[in-house]
């Protein structure tokens, strides 16, 4: 058996007519003008989009800055506003010379910071008036510094009774201990 396909055209081509070439050239125009609208409008799509996200994220930004400061000073506030009333009852129950509260201890402390020192135990003690502190320095002389910094901040005038310094020895740092009276 044997098969054939013919691929040649059976019918003539029509001779090209400038009516032909009009309609041609008009279907041309008009796809290419709706292929460019559509382009267009994609990209104007994106941009808005893009500006929309954009307006967003500023927004969203100056709401997290907003947020960030206000609670701030709101905390500020009202640390200062507890502490004032801490204070005040502290006068009016005739406790000047009572135990400071560990609050104050601690702000105290960070006052008489000295560079090169650091504590690694604070101890209160408000039934037995008791405090210890324990650190670390790069010399004796920091330590001193420390306690005198801390005298000169704490209201109450009970010293430190008992004092311990030992140099570690495979550091070069020194080891120190605090104990007294708040």
């Amino acid at each position: 058996m044997k098969q054939k396909i013919d691929l040649s055209p059976k019918d003539e081509l029509k001779p090209f007519t400038a009516q032909t070439f009009l309609v041609t050239l008009g279907g041309a125009a008009i796809l290419f003008v709706s292929i460019t609208c559509l382009l267009g409008l994609l990209a104007l799509g994106k941009h808005m989009k893009l500006s929309s996200l954009e307006k967003k994220i500023e927004t969203l930004q100056s709401e997290m800055q907003s947020n960030q400061t206000e609670p701030n000073r709101d905390l500020e506030k009202r640390y200062a506003l507890l502490k004032k009333q801490v204070d005040s009852l502290s006068k009016k129950e005739g406790k000047e010379d009572a135990p400071q509260s560990f609050s104050t201890l601690l702000d105290n402390l960070s006052k008489s910071s000295v560079e090169g020192l650091w504590l690694t135990t604070i101890s209160q003690s408000n039934e037995e008036n008791t405090l210890m502190l324990q650190g670390k320095a790069k010399s004796p002389d920091l330590v001193i510094q420390m306690l005198q910094n801390l005298k000169e901040h704490q209201k109450t005038k009970t010293p430190l009774k008992t004092f311990r310094l030992e140099q570690d020895a495979s550091k070069p740092e020194y080891l120190f201990t605090a104990k007294g009276g708040v």
